[in-house]
């Protein structure tokens, strides 16, 4: 029995312990991980090379609140947030992968493995930005585009101002250069805050100190009520570091009120005498109401149920 490995992510498919061989597998199959087609995966015959691609123990499993206990020094700021992101929602991630978000998208990655979220691989950080947006725009809740420092970055701001205008919720992440070296200029270091801060309404740096999992709450707290594009940036080695053993991920219990709005009585009583009055409706939707359509369907059944007595 042979191993397979993904070319994208390096995710295994092990004949031996799927049970079913690869060549077997249908052609529309893809990579549980990043979906990626079959034809990416790559024969290993040898078998020790899973310990290649394996990650470190620390690193493996989470504690009790980020899910199934284990050793306190094992949680990262990446998992914490990662968690925290899940609970307001996110259900799906699109980015690439890369050399300044690796702490990053490996907290992304058990998450996918425990079957919290779904990443996928982009080839440009422009497709994942507007994928994010196009998400949030059919389904109503926000996804999330991920990216490196640099221009891995910056190639997320036409999309996300797709999201912008278009009032939709996305959250970017974007990695970042070492702390120690933000400043005199390091390789593919840029003010991402400076140059996110057009399209966002809210963006901040994950710094060593900082109160994590708040932090990702507010970001998609801001992104869902005010319906724009939140924005997070993890300098490298932030996102690797332990988080003490009591911390807690958060989520929007007690945090967003309800926030539909009911139009004003006489109003309401204005607009049902002229329905009444008038011989033939016409009803106006607009993209605000796409996820009420049953209920203006029906709406206009009962017109037309009217207008034939």
């Amino acid at each position: 029995m042979a191993i397979y490995i993904c070319a994208v992510c390096d995710t295994p498919y092990d004949e031996d312990k799927e049970g079913v061989k690869f060549q077997d597998l249908p052609d529309d199959w893809v990579c549980p991980v990043c979906e990626s087609p079959k034809f990416m995966f790559k024969l290993t015959k040898k078998r020790s090379a899973l310990a290649e691609i394996s990650v470190p123990a620390k690193t493996v499993e989470l504690t009790s609140d980020l899910n199934d206990g284990a050793p306190p020094s094992a949680v990262t700021v990446s998992d914490l947030m990662i968690r925290t992101m899940i609970n307001w929602g996110v259900r799906h991630v699109f980015g690439m992968v890369g050399h300044s978000n690796l702490g990053l998208a490996d907290a992304i990655r058990r998450r996918c493995e425990s079957g919290d979220l779904t990443f996928i691989g982009i080839r440009h950080e422009g497709a994942a930005s507007f994928a994010a947006s196009a998400y949030a725009k059919l389904v109503g809740t926000p996804a999330a585009c991920l990216a490196i420092a640099g221009p891995g970055a910056t190639n997320l701001l036409t999309g996300l101002w797709d999201a912008k205008l278009d009032r939709v919720p996305v959250l970017a992440l974007t990695g970042q250069v070492d702390v120690q070296v933000l400043g005199p200029g390091a390789f593919q270091e840029i003010d991402l805050a400076a140059a996110f801060g057009a399209v966002s309404c809210w963006s901040q740096t994950v710094l060593n100190d900082s109160n994590h999992a708040e932090l990702m709450s507010l970001a998609l707290k801001n992104s869902i009520l005010r319906r724009e594009v939140a924005h997070l940036i993890f300098p490298n080695k932030i996102q690797d570091m332990p988080v003490p053993p009591d911390s807690k991920s958060l989520g929007p219990e007690g945090r967003i009120s309800p926030t539909n709005i009911s139009p004003p009585a006489a109003s309401l009583e204005q607009a049902v005498r002229l329905i009444r009055e008038a011989e033939r409706p016409v009803i106006v939707v607009g993209h605000g109401s796409r996820f009420s359509m049953p209920s203006i369907v029906r709406f206009a059944d009962l017109q037309g149920q009217r207008a034939c007595f």
